[in-house]
């Protein structure tokens, strides 16, 4: 791969992170008219970001499953030893 492509590809990377940050400053409700925003009319672009915000909200959606999951069955297993 050629050093000029590798920077353009760094460069469109730096956009789409600097894009994503600042949606996440948003309400989440924003965040999508943010990126359309952000974007204008590069698709590409806004795909990318749409896509990298998507798999944030799904991982923290996870996270916080999973810890909700854990404390209950830790709450069930301190009321049984009680």
């Amino acid at each position: 791969m050629a050093k000029e492509q590798i920077n353009r590809m760094s460069d469109r990377w730096r956009q789409v992170e600097e894009i994503f940050q600042l949606a996440l400053e948003l309400e989440p409700t924003a965040r999508l008219g943010y990126v359309k925003q952000a974007c204008d009319d590069d698709d590409e672009l806004r795909c990318d970001t749409v896509s990298l915000l998507s798999a944030y909200e799904e991982a923290g959606e996870f996270i916080e499953e999973s810890a909700i999951s854990s404390t209950a069955q830790l709450s069930s297993v301190m009321k049984s030893l009680t």
